[in-house]
């Protein structure tokens, strides 16, 4: 009984070793359809520049949080659920700061859930820069 229980945890995780790369692989994709239609319904050409004024300052948010936070602790084995939680912290204010007041504003007046409007975007980042 043991032994089946012992096979059916190893196919279990077997499973989900492979299944969780594709999924995140086709949530990334789904997240940059929507990021890409939602530029392109944008009403006028500054919206589509406060956008991919958004995208940019999320990529060199996390960029520059990997590199000065996370590569930092995960190298001294401190990389916990709180400093994942502080290095996210870090990355939302850097992305928000990261973006004019134009934009600021633009994010407040368009989105009801900015912080998670944001998170999608910047959890996303992490999971691409993973992955190259």
């Amino acid at each position: 009984m043991l032994e089946l229980k012992n096979v059916l945890i190893e196919c279990l995780i077997a499973v989900i070793t492979v299944t969780v790369p594709i999924v995140t692989k086709f949530l990334i994709a789904f997240l940059r359809s929507k990021s890409t239609a939602v530029k392109e319904t944008a009403a006028t050409e500054n919206e589509r520049r406060i956008l991919e004024q958004i995208d940019q300052a999320v990529e060199d948010s996390v960029d520059y949080v990997s590199q000065t936070v996370v590569d930092t602790l995960k190298s001294t084995n401190q990389f916990d659920k709180d400093a994942q939680r502080q290095a996210f912290q870090t990355a939302l204010v850097t992305t928000l700061n990261g973006v004019s007041e134009e934009a600021r504003k633009f994010l407040y007046g368009t989105y009801n859930d900015v912080t998670g409007f944001l998170t999608t975007k910047i959890e996303a980042a992490v999971r691409r820069n993973k992955l190259f």
